[in-house]
């Protein structure tokens, strides 16, 4: 029952990111966010072997590495044969491909982050 209503909460976040960007209520912490996720995006400060997001996910994710975007979350990540949602693909690239601690789970750095890359399509 938990991971459910785990997934379903994530689910519900991610639909209601658009209407967010679009509420002129929410517009400037949403742009405050974006423009933070999207400096983290090329942070290599994030890891500690020189890579930062788009060192693999170039040109807004359209490069070397095929880069899914917030329709396709949450999904089955293949080499885990689990359901992940894209904060906890972020936190396996910190950990992994970037080399880095995992971000705490409410730090504001991952959630700027994964509110950017929501946007990216």
């Amino acid at each position: 029952m938990g991971r459910m209503v785990t997934v379903s909460i994530a689910l519900l976040a991610l639909l209601a990111a658009p209407a967010l960007w679009s509420n002129p209520a929410f517009a400037g912490p949403a742009e405050d966010a974006a423009a933070s996720g999207e400096k983290l995006f090329a942070d290599a400060g994030l890891g500690t072997n020189g890579k930062s997001c788009n060192s693999c996910h170039t040109e807004l994710g359209k490069g070397d590495k095929k880069f899914s975007g917030r329709s396709l979350f949450p999904k089955v990540f293949a080499r885990a044969k689990k359901v992940r949602t894209l904060d906890q693909m972020a936190q396996m690239c910190l950990t992994g491909a970037m080399k880095g601690p995992a971000l705490a789970w409410d730090d504001d750095k991952l959630a700027d982050l994964v509110f950017y890359v929501n946007g990216l399509y």
